[in-house]
């Protein structure tokens, strides 16, 4: 096989599985939106913890401030199988990945209510970088 025909092999594989990763992630939207929303607040669940948080410790966060945070699980998480301190399937990685470019849609999306340009572009370039991780990790497993 020569290198043009396995370099469009590879690219068309990763097309695919960020095609999969896409379908998995709307697909885990609308099933938490139902879950955790009301018709009338899409962030509910964010501003009930933010208020949850400050009743636990007396300390006042922002409902993207709860998000951020469980957001952050989600990188330490994925950090850990870059850096080759855990493993992990295909199905942990579409699951870590998705929830946490999910996590980073919904911040853009409450950030864009408060015009933060600069939030949004850190957020769009998390997006990006997490993608090419999510890519790497794939091409990893299915080497071996």
């Amino acid at each position: 096989m020569d290198k043009t025909h396995n370099n469009n092999y590879k690219e068309g594989e990763r097309t695919l599985w960020l095609q999969q990763l896409d379908k998995h992630r709307h697909n885990v939207l609308a099933v938490k939106q139902k879950e955790y929303a009301l018709e009338d607040d899409r962030f509910r669940s964010f501003s009930d913890g933010a208020e949850k948080f400050l009743e636990l410790t007396g300390r006042s966060i922002t409902r993207e401030d709860f998000l951020l945070a469980l957001l952050m699980k989600h990188l330490v998480s994925i950090e850990d199988f870059v850096c080759n301190r855990k493993t992990a399937s295909k199905e942990i990685l579409f699951e870590k990945f998705g929830d946490a470019l999910n996590y980073i849609e919904l911040l853009k999306e409450m950030t864009a209510y408060k015009n933060c340009n600069t939030c949004t572009f850190s957020l769009v370039s998390l997006d990006a970088r997490l993608q090419r991780e999510f890519l790497s990790l794939m091409e990893r497993i299915s080497s071996k």
